[in-house]
Protein backbone atom coordinates (compact mmCIF):
# COMPACT_ATOMS: atom_id res chain seq x y z
CA UNK A 1 0.00 0.00 0.00
CA UNK A 2 1.01 3.78 -0.91
CA UNK A 3 -0.14 6.68 0.35
CA UNK A 4 0.51 10.58 0.29
CA UNK A 5 0.78 12.97 2.63
CA UNK A 6 1.57 16.72 3.26
CA UNK A 7 5.49 15.99 3.96
CA UNK A 8 6.15 12.10 2.60
CA UNK A 9 4.99 9.13 0.53
CA UNK A 10 4.09 6.20 2.86
CA UNK A 11 5.28 2.90 1.81
CA UNK A 12 3.81 -0.02 4.02
CA UNK A 13 4.89 -3.41 2.63
CA UNK A 14 5.08 -5.59 5.43
CA UNK A 15 7.49 -5.96 8.73
CA UNK A 16 8.90 -8.53 7.20
CA UNK A 17 9.92 -6.51 4.00
CA UNK A 18 11.13 -3.56 6.74
CA UNK A 19 13.63 -5.84 8.48
CA UNK A 20 14.97 -7.49 5.33
CA UNK A 21 16.09 -4.03 3.71
CA UNK A 22 16.53 -2.33 7.10
CA UNK A 23 20.36 -1.62 6.07
CA UNK A 24 19.02 0.00 3.23
CA UNK A 25 16.34 2.13 4.74
CA UNK A 26 18.57 3.59 7.48
CA UNK A 27 18.30 6.81 5.71
CA UNK A 28 14.26 6.79 6.07
CA UNK A 29 12.20 7.27 8.85
CA UNK A 30 10.68 3.85 9.29
CA UNK A 31 7.59 2.25 11.66
CA UNK A 32 7.58 -1.27 12.34
CA UNK A 33 5.65 -2.27 8.92
CA UNK A 34 6.25 1.30 6.93
CA UNK A 35 8.56 3.43 5.46
CA UNK A 36 8.22 7.32 4.63
CA UNK A 37 10.12 8.97 1.55
CA UNK A 38 10.14 12.59 1.87
CA UNK A 39 8.61 14.40 -1.47
CA UNK A 40 11.66 16.43 -1.28
CA UNK A 41 14.32 14.23 -2.47
CA UNK A 42 13.27 11.54 -5.48
CA UNK A 43 11.88 8.20 -4.84
CA UNK A 44 14.40 5.44 -4.47
CA UNK A 45 12.65 3.35 -7.49
CA UNK A 46 15.19 0.38 -7.49
CA UNK A 47 14.98 -0.07 -4.01
CA UNK A 48 11.10 -0.10 -3.78
CA UNK A 49 11.04 -2.35 -6.97
CA UNK A 50 13.39 -4.89 -4.98
CA UNK A 51 11.22 -4.50 -1.91
CA UNK A 52 7.86 -5.42 -4.25
CA UNK A 53 9.39 -8.33 -5.75
CA UNK A 54 10.93 -9.52 -2.29
CA UNK A 55 7.49 -9.12 -0.85
CA UNK A 56 6.06 -11.12 -3.20
CA UNK A 57 7.87 -13.74 -3.51
CA UNK A 58 7.73 -14.66 0.16
CA UNK A 59 3.65 -14.62 -1.22
CA UNK A 60 4.32 -17.12 -3.10
CA UNK A 61 5.75 -19.67 -0.88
Amino acid sequence: MIAGYKTHVGFYPHPTTIEKFNSELSNFKKGKGSVQFPLNKSLPKELIESMVAYRMELLKQ
